[in-house]
């Protein structure tokens, strides 16, 4: 009997592997192309708009199976400062989603309260 992974053991992305994708990658420099430009351009706005997802990675940019792929990809360790010459394990396992909600967390504070 063929033993079934489970979440917790099925291959994770890296981010290096959404990189990799010449189509996705693509449509990740486009979001970040609308989030800069959302204020000078009317056609960034509208996409973003558009979105559904609260950190805009959704239609129009993904497809939901590409949405899911890239909030639970795994971000590798870019920080070789001298402070943190051994990562800490959580620094290694943690998804984008995780960490972009890490690095704005007060940003995301203050979009609820208003």
């Amino acid at each position: 009997m063929a033993k079934q992974s489970s979440p917790s053991t099925r291959s994770l992305t890296a981010l290096s592997e959404i990189q990799s994708n010449p189509d996705i990658w693509y449509r990740v420099q486009v979001l970040l192309h609308d989030l800069s430009n959302v204020g000078n351009d009317i056609h960034s706005e509208k996409r973003l708009s558009a979105t559904t997802n609260e950190l805009y990675i959704s239609k129009p940019y993904f497809t939901e199976a590409e949405a899911t792929q890239i909030l639970s990809a795994l971000v590798e360790p870019t920080d070789r400062s001298e402070e943190s010459i051994i990562p800490s394990p959580s620094i290694l396992t943690a998804t984008i989603q995780d960490t972009i909600h890490q690095s704005l967390v007060n940003f995301f504070d203050k979009r609820k309260a208003s």
